[in-house]
């Protein structure tokens, strides 16, 4: 190479002539991985990418976005207050429906037809077994 190196050219062939080839990035990744527990850099970057998202939304593009957002907190919580119900009840054993999910499966839960008293009883909208069938394949994790 011709001619007079800058300040950092200069640098750079010090930092090069010290260190051998990648021992710099093994470096910088051991003190990322001290400095940082396992998920937090993901975790970081989720939120920045979320609020630059978030930032940029119009008045009415952030409203329907927080409902949607208490919307879906409302049906999580909705549909884990279905599945303990149907745990506590002491789960599932109905050999007359197929593909019952694994979570609700006892030997020795209950008929789907007695359940539909107990969860109607508490709240939850079914009338007939097969409501509840179906009911069991929305909340299905």
């Amino acid at each position: 190479m011709g001619g007079k190196q800058t300040p950092s050219q200069k640098a750079w062939a010090t930092i090069r002539e010290r260190y051998p080839k990648g021992e710099l990035s093994r470096r910088a990744w051991k003190t990322i991985r001290e400095k940082y527990p396992p998920g937090e850099l993901a975790r970081r970057a989720y939120k920045t990418r979320r609020h630059n998202q978030i930032m940029q939304m119009t008045d009415e593009e952030y409203e329907d976005y927080i409902l949607q957002q208490i919307d879906r907190e409302y049906v999580t919580a909705e549909h884990k207050r279905i599945r303990d119900l149907i745990r506590q009840a002491g789960g599932i054993s109905d050999h007359d429906y197929e593909d019952i999910p694994t979570w609700c499966k006892r030997k020795d839960g209950q008929p789907l037809d007695v359940l539909v008293s107990e969860l109607a009883g508490d709240g939850v909208p079914i009338t007939c077994a097969d409501d509840l069938y179906q009911l069991l394949q929305e909340v299905s994790p």
